[in-house]
C-alpha cells in the first residue's frame, strides 16, 4: 500500500504540470535549513558546556600520557627501545632497510606477475575461437 506522503508529493507534482520542480533550489534550501539547525545546536549554553568538558577531559588526558611516556622514556626498557629506534635508524639511513624492501617488494610484484599470466594463458575455448574469427 503506498504511504500517504508518497500520494501527496504525486498530486504536487500533478498539479504543476508545466513547472518542472527545481531539485537544486530545494537540496540548497536543505542544506541551508541543516546549516542553521546543526549551528544553533552546537551553539546553545549546553553545547558549550560539553564543548569544555570534552577540551578539559582532553587536556587531562594529554597531561596523563606525557606522565606515563615520561616513566617509560627513563625506565630500561624505555632505554632499550630508544637504542634500537637508534639502531633502525642507522640501518635505514645505511640503505639496509631500503635493500631488504626493495627485494621484498620485488618478490612479490614477480609473483603476482606469474600468476597473472597463469590466469591469461588458461582462456576458454571460446574466448579463443572469438580472437580467431576477429582475425
Amino acid at each position: 500500500m503506498p504511504c500517504k506522503h508518497h500520494k501527496e508529493s504525486v498530486i504536487i507534482m500533478e498539479q504543476r504540470p508545466g513547472q518542472g520542480v527545481n531539485f537544486e533550489s530545494e537540496f540548497r534550501r536543505l542544506g541551508e535549513n541543516l546549516k542553521k539547525r546543526f549551528l544553533a545546536a552546537w551553539e546553545s549554553p549546553t553545547s558549550r558546556e560539553l564543548q569544555d568538558e570534552i577540551k578539559s577531559g582532553f587536556e587531562l588526558l594529554g597531561d596523563t600520557v606525557t606522565e606515563i611516556i615520561s616513566g617509560i622514556a627513563e625506565s630500561p626498557g624505555g632505554q632499550m627501545l630508544r637504542e634500537e629506534v637508534e639502531n633502525f635508524g642507522g640501518r635505514l639511513q645505511s640503505g639496509e632497510v631500503e635493500a631488504k624492501v626493495r627485494e621484498e617488494l620485488l618478490g612479490i610484484l614477480d609473483t603476482i606477475n606469474t600468476e597473472l599470466e597463469k590466469v591469461g594463458s588458461r582462456r576458454p575455448a571460446r574466448e579463443q575461437d572469438d580472437e580467431e574469427i576477429q582475425a
